[in-house]
């Protein structure tokens, strides 16, 4: 056992100790088990660890609460950088509870998405929006607000513009809805949806419309203290301006890099982009020696199925 604080209030004991505890409870006091980790995850949940709380209403096998959990946290993670601990955390459900949740399904199309499958993502999304009339009406905003951002990010990933720019409308009307605005979220919104915005925009080739909003959303996502969402419209800033400066491309591409290598996102599929951008700009320079590396990486990193424009 490890003291974390000059307090001793926290302490880390080693895994195997650790699982010694489980084992000796399960075998002594089977029936504590379940409201053990209910109460660990209302702790948890009360103290700001989502993704702890989450796996420990699962373990309690109280998947209404794990899905009401990971709903209420999801733009938090998702806006994070964190979609791997989404991910696994959906794991964790049994496959008919996500079909049977309307929040649950809207997550599992997010993840979708984020695993590059339109299609499912599509039918998950399909009957989420069936069902926010079931949902008790205190909990209707976050549903609308997590329809909102799963229908911009699929419209995005669609490549269809029309759609991008209605999604980000309705997404707009919905974080300035009561529920949206007492969880803080109506910065974050507007940010993800002039970055996607500026990303479908950039995906068909229509860099003049796509540079304001890609210019207002990393700095917006900069002064709210977003670091996911600047590096992710860094990524096309970058893209787009290589076009013009290989100097300034691999400038801002730089920058993305950074981010990413600072908060473990170096095999986003928009990584690959920024790597593409600095392979690209040093070729362009003759600097081939220092431009294959860049390509290397972004070969290894690209999902066309995840980020159409990076393939």
């Amino acid at each position: 056992m490890t003291a974390l604080d000059s307090a001793r209030s926290w302490f880390r004991y080693h895994r195997l100790f650790s699982g010694l505890l489980q084992l000796e409870l399960r075998r002594t006091a089977p029936g504590e088990v379940t409201g053990l980790h209910a109460a660990a995850a209302g702790w948890f949940a009360g103290h700001g660890f989502a993704a702890e709380a989450v796996r420990h209403a699962e373990a309690a096998r109280d998947w209404g609460l794990a899905a009401r959990l990971l709903a209420d946290h999801w733009p938090g993670l998702y806006l994070g950088g964190q979609v791997a601990t989404v991910h696994e955390l959906l794991a964790g459900f049994p496959a008919e509870a996500r079909a049977a949740d309307v929040e649950l399904a809207a997550l599992a199309a997010a993840d979708e998405l984020a695993q590059g499958s339109l299609e499912e993502a599509g039918r998950y999304l399909a009957l989420a929006a069936q069902g926010p009339v079931s949902v008790p009406a205190g909990r209707r905003g976050r549903v609308q607000v997590l329809l909102g951002v799963v229908g911009l990010l699929l419209a995005r990933q669609r490549g269809d513009p029309a759609a991008v720019i209605e999604e980000a409308r309705r997404l707009q009307a919905a974080a300035e809805a009561p529920d949206a605005a007492r969880a803080g979220l109506g910065e974050d919104l507007r940010t993800l949806a002039l970055i996607n915005l500026g990303i479908v925009e950039y995906g068909t080739a229509r860099f003049e419309e796509a540079e304001p909003h890609l210019e207002q959303g990393v700095a917006l996502a900069r002064r709210i203290g977003r670091p996911y969402l600047e590096f992710t419209g860094l990524t096309y800033q970058a893209a787009i301006e290589v076009s013009r400066s290989y100097t300034r491309g691999a400038e801002r591409g730089r920058r993305a890099v950074e981010l990413a290598e600072r908060h473990g996102w170096t095999e986003e599929p928009a990584a690959s982009i920024a790597y593409q951008t600095l392979g690209g700009a040093l070729t362009g320079q003759g600097r081939l020696e220092e431009a294959e590396p860049w390509v290397q990486r972004a070969e290894r990193t690209v999902r066309p199925d995840a980020e159409p424009a990076a393939g």
